[in-house]
């Protein structure tokens, strides 16, 4: 079955994975990408992280699986003065000490609604808060899920 997107912009779906160590991740809003929709994805065993946005504008990415990136899981290079992306009903899975992100997550994005699970051992926010901290101010990371104790 045909998937659709109707969004001004571009839209990224489909399968993404075993790209052994290619340096470019399969899911990278560069040079300024504005409007782009990542949805329904499953991107995983990348060397350098299932998403990566260096600079941009009004990015979502939405209702993906990223899973098993051997460096970092999501990456973003730089902070800009407008709202990045919004990161919302995503899974995020990995089983190794890996950090969870690269780059600083926690200004001009939001995120809610995500599933992250380290299978390896405990979650640990960009801030170093785990995700009850988190929950405990929902206008910070209003996650759903981590890994449980």
């Amino acid at each position: 079955m045909a998937q659709t997107c109707s969004h001004v912009g571009s839209c990224v779906l489909g399968l993404l994975r075993d790209l052994g160590d290619c340096r470019r991740c399969p899911s990278l809003a560069d040079e300024g990408s504005t409007g782009i929709v990542m949805r329904k994805n499953l991107v995983f065993r990348r060397s350098s992280g299932g998403f990566h946005q260096h600079y941009g504008r009004a990015n979502a990415i939405e209702n993906n699986v990223f899973a098993m990136a051997r460096g970092w899981q999501l990456q973003r290079s730089r902070v800009e003065n407008h709202t990045s992306f919004r990161f919302e009903k995503n899974i995020v899975w990995w089983d190794s000490s890996t950090p969870q992100v690269k780059g600083d997550w926690m200004k001009q994005l939001v995120t809610k609604s995500n599933c992250y699970w380290n299978a390896s051992g405990t979650i640990v926010f960009p801030d170093g808060q785990d995700l009850a901290a988190r929950q405990a101010v929902p206008t910070l990371w209003p996650e759903s899920c981590s890994r449980p104790r």
